[in-house]
């Protein structure tokens, strides 16, 4: 099963900006089965020796597939997609066309917080279905 990395406290600023959340709707869409393990920023998991062997940067989102361990929002998307057989056209030209937008159009995009199911003074990451095991 794919475990999720992605944020459970955050500075309020953060709340529906971060990419953990594409991941998690990626997940949602392909129907992957997947848990969160929810990184208290505030406290400083992320800057953490148990954190800093999966991400190098101490960034989110970052997934861990039985010992494959992905970093990077747009490389999460695609390994979800490929892994899934969905999200991505199957074609090469269609591929091709599909995966800059998740790292430069959805960048632009994240910033929404139409796009978030967190409220603005939340603390918590989105209900997608999943619980959170803070860490």
């Amino acid at each position: 099963m794919i475990t999720l990395y992605a944020f459970g406290r955050a500075h309020p600023g953060m709340i529906g900006e971060a990419r953990d959340l594409r991941v998690q709707w990626a997940h949602e869409e392909t129907g992957l089965p997947y848990r969160v393990r929810a990184l208290d920023y505030i406290a400083g998991k992320l800057e953490g020796p148990a954190y800093s062997e999966l991400s190098y940067f101490h960034q989110v989102p970052v997934i861990d597939d039985d010992g494959f361990v992905v970093g990077e929002s747009g490389a999460v998307l695609l390994y979800i997609a490929e892994k899934a057989g969905k999200l991505i056209p199957a074609d090469f030209a269609g591929r091709t066309r599909v995966v800059p937008g998740w790292s430069a159009g959805w960048t632009a995009a994240s910033g929404s917080r139409a796009l978030s199911s967190r409220s603005p003074t939340s603390s918590s990451p989105p209900s997608c279905g999943k619980s959170a095991t803070p860490i």
